[in-house]
């Protein structure tokens, strides 16, 4: 079986070029290696610069096809359309075939945001799954909460179960819908009670948070959001990358993330170009803020401040 090695930290912390330098160094002894992307977003094609994608290639290596950035294979990344409906259920699925495959390597080393996708790999906890005979009664109530308001998604969450959701989750339609979803089914027993394990199996499972010194960490944002910023009309600019956006409509954009929702209204000259920065800058902290909140409450994580520390406790 392989060893699972996961890289988890804040944006902007320094994750994926961990997981490069990590590679290089599993492949220095002779062994083989695939980073897999953990991160939401990524998955989705056209998506590249408000996500911070790395900027790979599709190309056949060896028999091998993948998305590779400086020699390395990555999967689950770039290779879903943003009209999919793609969410944890189908990245457990993909993870799971890719662990299956006849050439599936020495090591996978889980890079990514999103704590959630991270968890479901290392812990082997599945999403709820519905049972076939109310299938139909589900995607019904999907369908009625999407075509709900914010508003009302809101005031569908009980009183006490308010002071338990976060700020960006509260604000998040897809989340907010996701979380009445799996509530319902739950008291109505529309789920399979019995089948909530992963197939997956790693001989070992090694779990990293990248530290990364606070002033240094607003320092590395403010260059990105420079970089977000300064080249507005060129055709890798984060403005061309959010008006390619607008066939799928605001909503859909508020989904993708704060990059693209404050970017948007700055196209829709909601504010200047300095509030726009000013915007970016403050919403970039307080996700990390979310990130490292959740990070800090996840059990065998071991924070370490450069590659040096990840290969000593690998050497054992």
């Amino acid at each position: 079986m392989p060893i699972l090695i996961s890289v988890q930290g804040i944006t902007g912390s320094g994750k994926s070029e961990m997981a490069i330098n990590l590679a290089k160094e599993i492949k220095k002894i002779g062994n083989s290696v695939w980073i897999v992307n953990s991160d939401s977003r990524q998955v989705y094609k056209n998506l590249d610069i408000g996500t911070a994608k790395i900027p790979g290639v599709w190309e056949t290596k060896n028999n091998l096809e993948a998305f590779y950035y400086q020699d390395f294979p990555h999967f689950l990344i770039d290779y879903v359309n943003l009209t999919q409906d793609y969410g944890l259920v189908n990245y457990i699925a993909d993870f799971e075939k890719l662990t299956k495959r006849g050439d599936s390597p020495d090591y996978f080393i889980l890079v990514g945001g999103s704590g959630l996708y991270s968890k479901a790999i290392i812990s082997g906890e599945r999403p709820l799954e519905v049972l076939p005979e109310f299938q139909k009664e589900f995607d019904t109530l999907k369908q009625q909460l999407q075509e709900l308001s914010l508003f009302k998604l809101q005031a569908k969450i009980p009183p006490e179960e308010k002071p338990k959701i976060n700020y960006s989750d509260f604000n998040n339609t897809r989340r907010l819908i996701s979380r009445i979803l799996n509530s319902t089914s739950i008291r109505k027993n529309w789920i399979n009670q019995n089948d909530h394990g992963s197939k997956i199996s790693f001989d070992k499972v090694y779990q990293f948070g990248v530290n990364i010194e606070n002033q240094t960490w607003e320092d590395k944002i403010k260059k990105r959001v420079q970089e977000w910023t300064k080249n507005q009309d060129g055709l890798n600019s984060l403005i061309q990358e959010t008006k390619k956006l607008e066939v799928f409509g605001p909503s859909k954009i508020q989904q993708l993330g704060f990059e693209y929702s404050t970017t948007w209204d700055y196209i829709n000259g909601k504010f200047s170009k300095q509030e726009w920065q000013k915007r970016l800058f403050l919403a970039n902290k307080k996700y990390a803020k979310k990130q490292l909140t959740w990070l800090k409450k996840q059990p065998n994580l071991v924070w370490v401040e450069n590659l040096e520390e990840v290969l000593k406790i690998l050497n054992g």
